[in-house]
């Protein structure tokens, strides 16, 4: 019994606890009196309008990930965490009275600064998917905070302020920063991609059968918009919450 509970205390005896998540909401009305009428158009154009903003913000999760591949290292739990996540929706809808009956019109506004919070969910089982290898190749070329890296996870990290939830920029191509231990080890080197000598700690590429120094502003690029960032190449199940815009009335009557 003493040799299981050594071998197993890290799946049979791990008491789970709840991680807090955090969240907050609001709701801004703005609108104008039913009877508001400035400019003596009978309340026609500028009563009863109603302006409405409903916001949310939710701590990122957290999740276990101990270098890919289901790998578990003893005393990891709970080591990463996704980017917050927001939210601001929008509603504009102004009524309009005549004869016993009201004229709602409205426009709805969904996600209105179109936030881009990354996915996972909806990835499952799709090919080149968001799913196994492809997650545990997008996390490793993320640029993580130290803190964050254990040396034991099995590959080199370049020290960044990246966090899971990151996405490279739109329209911008993939540009591979590949962390190596020193070039002189790297044997069939790729000419798109940036090579990072963590013995030297430079940014190198392969030109002319020779190792140089990347362009400065080639390299400052390509960090500015995280082109570095390995996306899965399913992207329409990237982000699930696209800015929405609906029109639409209602029309009431009073008996």
């Amino acid at each position: 019994q003493r040799t299981y509970e050594r071998d197993n205390r890290e799946t049979d005896l791990y008491q789970s606890k709840p991680v807090p998540s955090p969240f907050a909401r609001f709701s801004l009305d703005l609108f104008t009196p039913v009877d508001y009428d400035p400019m003596g158009s009978n309340g026609f154009l500028f009563s009863d309008w109603r302006l409405n903003f409903t916001g949310s913000w939710q701590n990122g999760n957290y999740f276990t990930w101990a270098g890919g591949g289901g790998a578990s290292i003893p005393g990891i739990r709970n080591n990463m965490k996704y980017k917050d996540n927001y939210l601001l929706d929008m509603r504009v809808s102004k009524s309009f009275k005549f004869m016993g009956a009201e004229l709602l019109v409205f426009m709805d506004v969904f996600n209105l600064p179109n936030f881009k919070n990354l996915s996972i969910n909806s990835n499952t089982n799709i090919p080149n998917g968001f799913i196994g290898t492809n997650f545990d190749e997008y996390i490793k070329s993320l640029h993580m905070p130290s803190d964050k890296y254990d040396s034991r996870f099995g590959y080199i990290n370049i020290t960044g302020e990246d966090k899971p939830g990151d996405v490279r920029k739109d329209g911008v191509d993939y540009v591979p920063i590949v962390a190596v231990g020193s070039t002189a080890g790297v044997t069939t080197p790729f000419s798109t991609a940036i090579y990072y000598d963590a013995s030297s700690q430079q940014y190198l590429e392969y030109k002319n059968n020779a190792w140089v120094q990347v362009d400065q502003g080639r390299l400052n690029k390509a960090l500015d918009d995280k082109a570095y960032i390995r996306m899965p190449s399913m992207s329409q199940f990237l982000f699930l919450n696209p800015r929405d815009m609906y029109f639409g009335m209602k029309l009431t009557f009073d008996f």
